[in-house]
């Protein structure tokens, strides 16, 4: 049984946010705490717009990991022990990353 603070968080979240908003919580972008405080006394638009630019940035955040991790992968798999190698590739990869 959940107490009664997370079920009146839910219901207020319910209430006063926007369906993307709600879907955020659900895909875990964004945790319910923070949306009460942050999202739900906004204007739909509004919550909207912050949404959007939350959801793109954690996108590209998510991408620059994925970029990072198979770059530390390949010389940690070949045996390579060049770490000034390595930093070049991170450069390079990671400033292509963001274009």
């Amino acid at each position: 049984m959940r107490p009664e603070w997370f079920r009146k968080r839910a219901g207020r979240l319910r209430r006063g946010c926007v369906p993307e908003v709600l879907t955020a919580i659900e895909q875990g972008y964004l945790s319910p705490s923070w949306a009460d405080k942050l999202y739900r006394k906004l204007p739909a638009d509004e919550q909207r717009e912050r949404i959007t630019a939350l959801l793109t940035r954690k996108d590209r955040e998510r991408v620059r990991c994925r970029v990072v991790v198979e770059i530390l992968r390949r010389p940690v798999e070949a045996g390579a022990t060049d770490l000034h190698l390595l930093r070049q590739d991170l450069t390079s990869a990671l400033s292509s990353a963001d274009s």
